[in-house]
């Protein structure tokens, strides 16, 4: 009896890890059948991606310029790919080690933060469009062209910081021209401003100033500004500071004679940058170039994994770990509005100076899909 019924159990047992066996079988299948198919989409996406940015203006340039190459080989690398796949330029550029014409122009500027800029003014005659970024951004959306932001009626292209109101530094397009070599040797020489005055963020905040007189603000208006970044003693003062100059370039009205075309200020999440920090790490489709990358960050470590170039998809997902990690941290574009809506909040609290109503950033958030 003892040995029959131990024969049942055996054939039962057996069934069980045929069973089991069969099941794993076709989750396997399924599994890469859906593999099959988000392949050939991105192969799809692909082709047609290298496609979508039509050479309108001319040479791209990407121009980076970075101290600590070792620290941003992940984004460097993802810079490069994403050049070579659009047919731009790519120039990276190590501070104090530039070559023979740059040392020349720009040898006796000592902070590495305007030093910068003078050296892409250098850089400009080479391409027609120049696009500076910092070395803790990246691409990550391949489908995004560098076209999509140049504006052929300006010389200089700027976008505002979603969280601080400050009109970027770390970012811009800029025209081979002689009218954008002049505004970036300019920016590079006012250095010594610094020495005046007490909170400036380096470049950032001469940078408020400069763009004004750029576009012909009123000297008074200049003047009350100034004050205001000259007597700014906490980070209170300088967004007083920040708002008193965003406030004159929304206000402003070219006078006549005076072109305003020479520099355009993109709206908050208008640009082609945004800093990945204000939805916690989460990007969608529609994002193009991430900021605040770096190796230390502990962003980055959920991002770059191989620095190999993609040969078959349409982002830069080929950088991110597979699994759980990289599908959690892709969102709608409803999600990451929510989260940028409330990052804006946050910031309105820190910053009433900057986020004030006529300049709210709201309109534009609920536009972030479109």
């Amino acid at each position: 009896m003892m040995m029959i019924i131990g024969r049942l159990r055996s054939a039962q047992g057996r069934r069980w890890a045929l069973l089991l066996v069969a099941l794993v079988v076709d989750l396997l299948h399924s599994v890469l059948v859906e593999k099959r198919r988000e392949a050939a989409v991105a192969q799809l996406h692909w082709l047609r991606s290298r496609n979508s940015c039509e050479p309108l203006y001319g040479r791209i340039g990407i121009f980076i310029y970075a101290d600590q190459l070792e620290r941003y080989e992940g984004t460097i690398a993802c810079w490069k790919c994403y050049a070579d796949s659009r047919g731009y330029e790519q120039f990276i550029v190590k501070p104090f080690a530039e070559d023979q014409r740059c040392q020349r122009r720009c040898g006796h500027i000592v902070s590495v933060f305007f030093r910068r800029h003078c050296v892409a003014a250098v850089y400009l005659d080479r391409v027609d469009w120049l696009l500076f970024v910092d070395a803790d951004s990246f691409p990550v959306n391949f489908h995004r062209c560098v076209e999509e932001f140049i504006d052929p009626d300006y010389q200089i292209i700027h976008y505002e910081r979603f969280f601080s109101g400050e009109v970027a530094a770390g970012s811009y397009l800029v025209r081979n021209s002689d009218q954008s070599r002049d505004y970036l040797l300019d920016w590079a020489e006012q250095s010594f401003v610094l020495n005046q005055i007490n909170v400036h963020n380096m470049d950032n905040g001469v940078l408020q100033l400069h763009v004004l007189r750029a576009v012909g603000v009123d000297h008074n208006r200049l003047a009350l500004c100034w004050d205001k970044f000259r007597n700014a003693s906490s980070l209170v003062g300088y967004f007083a500071f920040v708002g008193c100059t965003k406030r004159s370039l929304l206000e402003h009205r070219p006078a006549a004679g005076h072109s305003r075309r020479s520099v355009k200020v993109l709206a908050p999440l208008g640009g082609w940058l945004r800093d990945v920090w204000l939805t916690g790490g989460r990007w969608t489709d529609r994002d193009f170039v991430l900021h605040d990358l770096k190796r230390q960050n502990a962003f980055l470590k959920r991002f770059v994994s191989e620095p190999s170039c993609p040969s078959s998809v349409d982002t830069a997902g080929w950088l991110w770990s597979l699994g759980p990690t990289k599908l959690g941290y892709k969102v709608s574009v409803d999600t990451a509005s929510r989260l940028l809506a409330k990052a804006e909040r946050r910031s309105a609290r820190y910053h009433p100076d900057v986020f004030f109503t006529e300049a709210s950033s709201s309109l534009v958030v609920s536009q972030y899909g479109n």
